[in-house]
């Protein structure tokens, strides 16, 4: 158990590392020099998630180091997206210098966004993307790879069999939206794992607890919960324990709040992760300080990552990417394998326009990722590396299972034909 959640963990964290960290080492003038701070208003989808309070304690830190004046915004009723928008309004009256945002609805925040837009105030987008307006950069952990960081260890857990049980978050949220599709697309890899429902408990552990219960009796033979944070994981705890069943289903979630750590201690809760809730709003602050010194900042997603790109692929040919790391490889091969949506162009598939919204369409379509590995074994061939941990098994005549050489080659000419 202790392998798992380190290996979670470990992986969450170096997703945020490009993002830049607290540096402790930061040399740079700041407006407390001139006698006067920066104004930044930092709003959060709650204050009562242990995940929102480690992103208010990581800003404050910042503020402090760089000698901000720091106002931290929450809805009185959590994850209430008019709230938020009256949040930001205020930020502008009160003519704040920066904005830091987390919003609880991507898509009806926008509008708030574009009245900062409108003031001239920059919005420093963080956690949970913005669906539209203009923001300087967007810092956080990489919601789909965490979440399938998650799934997979799950999936290993059960040994790649077993039922599944997902509580989702606010519907709406692109940050809900992620989790719940890395999730769904890693255990689409496993044909013994079955996802027997999906449902919202909108980030809250109470809520969370009751649909656990729900689902635990229309699903009684269960085996694992993923929840895409873990106050809705420790709702799944309480109900599991309350059925007796402590122990019995692997419960998943992502954060790595104290409540789930003690939780994994205590055998009640499996799997967690760490995404460094501390530092993103540590950087959303430092961030905030840069861009009104202007001084250069890295971009993420929100920003043009690929721009006039055009190419053609014909059966048979292998084409090789070449470009600095953060040129857009990746992007453009997640985009044509159904991870990330694209905004603009259009794709093309035997003469045909075609429109590839998740995973599952580009598999439907014929087409799939194979991500860098650096854990290829050398000494053996490209089919028992594709293979490895999936081999095809028969059994011989008194039953002994042996590895299936010919169909695991066969299978391989399929997919890598000649």
């Amino acid at each position: 158990m202790k392998k798992i959640l380190s290996l979670a963990l470990v992986l969450c964290i170096l997703m945020l590392a490009g993002c830049g960290g607290g540096s402790q080492e930061a040399q740079q003038e700041t407006p407390q020099d001139e006698g006067k701070p920066y104004k930044v208003t930092l709003i959060l989808k709650n204050l009562v998630n242990p995940m929102w309070l480690a992103v208010k304690e990581g800003a404050e830190a910042a503020a402090a180091e760089y000698g901000v004046e720091l106002t931290v915004l929450a809805p009185l009723k959590a994850d209430n997206n008019e709230e938020q928008i009256r949040q930001v309004e205020d930020a502008i009256t009160k003519q704040a210098d920066a904005i830091v945002l987390i919003p609880s609805d991507s898509q009806g925040i926008i509008p708030a966004v574009e009245k900062a837009n409108q003031a001239g105030i920059p919005v420093i987008n963080v956690n949970t993307k913005v669906g539209g307006g203009q923001t300087e950069t967007f810092i956080a952990v990489e919601n789909y790879d965490a979440a399938s960081k998650v799934a997979k260890a799950v999936a290993e857990k059960l040994g790649g069999k077993g039922k599944v049980i997902i509580l989702e978050g606010i519907a709406g949220a692109q940050s809900a939206i992620d989790l719940k599709q890395g999730a769904v697309d890693t255990f689409g890899t496993y044909e013994g794992i079955e996802i027997v429902a999906s449902q919202t408990a909108n980030w809250n552990r109470a809520e969370a607890m009751q649909v656990t219960q729900n689902l635990l009796q229309a699903h009684p033979d269960v085996d694992a919960i993923f929840a895409s944070n873990d106050e809705m994981a420790m709702g799944a705890v309480e109900a599991v324990d309350q059925a007796g069943l402590t122990g019995k289903i692997i419960i998943a979630g992502l954060d790595a709040n104290r409540d789930a750590l003690e939780a994994i201690k205590e055998g009640k809760m499996t799997i967690t992760c760490d995404k460094m809730g501390f530092d993103q709003g540590y950087v959303g602050v430092e961030t905030a300080v840069k861009v009104l010194n202007n001084e250069p900042v890295k971009a993420f997603p929100g920003v043009k990552a690929l721009d006039n790109v055009s190419m053609e692929v014909k059966k048979g040919e292998v084409h090789v990417l070449l470009g600095e790391n953060g040129a857009g490889k990746s992007t453009l091969m997640k985009i044509l394998s159904g991870v990330y949506k694209k905004d603009s162009g259009k794709i093309f598939l035997d003469g045909k326009e075609i429109e590839i919204n998740s995973v599952k369409d580009a598999e439907n379509l014929g087409i799939a990722i194979i991500h860098q590995e650096f854990n290829l074994l050398p000494y053996r061939d490209i089919a028992q590396n594709i293979f490895l941990g999936k081999e095809p098994i028969k059994r011989s005549g008194i039953g002994t299972p042996a590895l299936d050489k010919a169909t695991m080659y066969s299978k391989c000419d399929e997919l890598c034909p000649i």
